[in-house]
């Protein structure tokens, strides 16, 4: 295994940093800053998500999840999928600030030793990143520099969504939970999520809506269900944020409601799908 000491100069630690200060919800760390030297806390703690694909873990994991989901079979799909596509925010985050992302892929990653949930604090296990050529870190020995966004994106969707997202949906599915659309709308959505965490002021907004789109609809595990960006008032200004493109399910448990601002269901978030899919179809 490749390690680094991860100070603050290492480029990658850096973004970390950028992305920690925008909001604490996104933060990673990496083996040899420590954490790693803690005893993990079962079920979730050190867990390699790469492991997670097993079929004994999955179903062992699923069945953590139904705990929680009053043994829903297709609420314990969508918050599986919801959990992980959480744990992917790592690279989605770096490649939206920075145009970085980490080059393990999320297989290789593990949760901190402490987490309580599939999608807990994330480990990388070193400090290798893809980035443009332009970046001014490109020099660096971690560094793996490709000429174009596009080349970014195709790193991304390889070490997330073929790594893992695309198989653990197809678990789920081959266990008959929930169907594959509506898995797709929750890997869009925790894609979306990531951008209404980081964006700040209109250009930051435009980009990396655009730019997760872009995600999304490059990959068979996402592009089937999209979600929909939108801007709500917020102070003297604007904030960004999205309706999944399939509903989680959540409001069919005892105790649940419909996600505020993000159900694709409830009249005003149905409206915006609408509204963004007959534009989808004038285009």
């Amino acid at each position: 295994m490749h390690h680094v000491p991860m100070t603050t100069a290492h480029p990658l630690a850096r973004t970390a940093a950028r992305i920690v200060r925008r909001s604490p919800w996104l933060g990673f760390g990496f083996v040899g800053d420590g954490v790693e030297r803690d005893a993990p806390v079962p079920p979730w703690g050190g867990v390699r998500y790469g492991d997670l694909l097993r079929p004994d873990l999955m179903d062992l994991a699923l069945r953590h999840v139904a705990e929680e989901t009053h043994d829903h079979p297709r609420v314990t799909g969508t918050f599986a999928v919801l959990g992980l596509g959480w744990a992917a925010r790592v690279w989605t985050a770096c490649l939206l600030l920075d145009r970085r992302v980490p080059l393990d892929p999320m297989t290789e990653a593990t949760t901190g030793p402490t987490a309580t949930e599939p999608d807990g604090s994330i480990v990388l296990p070193s400090g290798r990143f893809a980035c443009l050529a332009t970046d001014r870190a490109a020099g660096h020995p971690d560094a793996h520099p490709v000429a174009t966004l596009a080349e970014l994106h195709a790193t991304h969707q390889r070490l997330v969504g073929d790594a893992m997202m695309a198989p653990a949906v197809d678990a789920i599915v081959e266990r008959r939970l929930i169907g594959r659309k509506a898995l797709a709308g929750m890997v869009g959505s925790r894609l979306a999520a990531v951008a209404v965490l980081l964006a700040r002021g209109p250009e930051e907004r435009r980009r990396m809506s655009a730019e997760v789109l872009t995600l999304a609809e490059g990959h068979a595990v996402s592009r089937a269900a999209l979600p929909v960006f939108y801007e709500v008032p917020k102070g003297s200004g604007h904030t960004l944020a999205h309706v999944r493109g399939t509903c989680c399910l959540y409001y069919e448990l005892p105790d649940g409601v419909k996600c505020e601002g993000t159900c694709p269901i409830a009249p005003e978030g149905l409206e915006r799908l609408r509204a963004a899919r007959r534009g989808a179809a004038e285009a």
